[in-house]
C-alpha cells in the first residue's frame, strides 16, 4: 500500500488494489481476534476513500491526520464472503 500511496494517481487502479488490500487487513485481523484495524499515515488524496470503506475514526495529532481506525467483528467477515 505504500507504493501505491506516493502517487495515487500514478496507477488508475490504485482504488481497487488498495480495497483489496484493505480487506485483506480486515480479514486477517478479524480472523486472529483483533477488534480494529487501523491504517497509519494515509495518503492525504485518499482520506475520503479510506473514510468511505469505513475507516471513519480519525487519528489526529495538531491538525494533522496520523491514522484511521475501523472497528472489527467476525460477524462482519463471516456475513460479507
Amino acid at each position: 500500500m505504500d507504493w501505491l500511496e506516493r502517487d495515487p494517481h500514478a496507477v488508475h487502479l490504485v482504488r481497487f488494489i488498495e480495497a483489496i488490500a484493505t480487506r485483506y487487513i480486515e480479514t486477517m485481523g478479524a480472523l486472529t481476534g483483533c477488534d480494529q484495524a487501523v491504517l497509519w499515515r494515509p495518503a492525504p488524496d485518499l482520506l475520503d476513500f479510506y473514510i468511505d470503506l469505513g475507516y471513519t475514526s480519525v487519528i489526529r495529532r495538531g491538525g494533522a491526520v496520523l491514522g484511521l481506525r475501523k472497528r472489527l467483528t467476525t460477524a462482519q467477515t463471516a456475513t460479507e464472503d
